[in-house]
């Protein structure tokens, strides 16, 4: 019994070692070598990395002079404008239809001039 203990102990310290390079935490000089430790540093080195570009490609697109510059928002700017045109004259047709079946005269039938 105390022998199967032991060589559970000792495969599992096998397995840490694996992945940590040490089986002592925090002891030897082999800390931080392990795969764990290199991924992890890896990590963290890509995630500062993004972060930073993120960060400076922000500062790029606020920059005054190129606001507004870019395809997307030229074509959206586009769209707007044609957008707002199409609404002008939509409006418009539907001033003329009225004006045509609401003659000017009967303008005002329902305000109480009296009041």
């Amino acid at each position: 019994m105390y022998s199967l203990g032991s060589q559970a102990t000792r495969a599992k310290m096998e397995e840490v070692k694996e992945v940590t390079g040490s089986s002592n935490f925090g002891a030897g000089t082999t800390l931080g070598t392990g795969k764990f430790h290199q991924t992890q540093s890896s990590v963290i080195q890509n995630g500062t990395q993004s972060a930073s570009r993120a960060a400076q490609q922000s500062a790029e697109n606020m920059n005054p002079e190129s606001l507004g510059s870019s395809r997307f928002q030229q074509s959206n700017r586009q769209a707007q404008s044609v957008g707002g045109q199409v609404t002008y004259e939509l409006m418009q047709q539907v001033k003329d239809a009225y004006a045509t079946s609401h003659p000017v005269e009967n303008l005002g039938r329902n305000v109480d001039i009296a009041a």
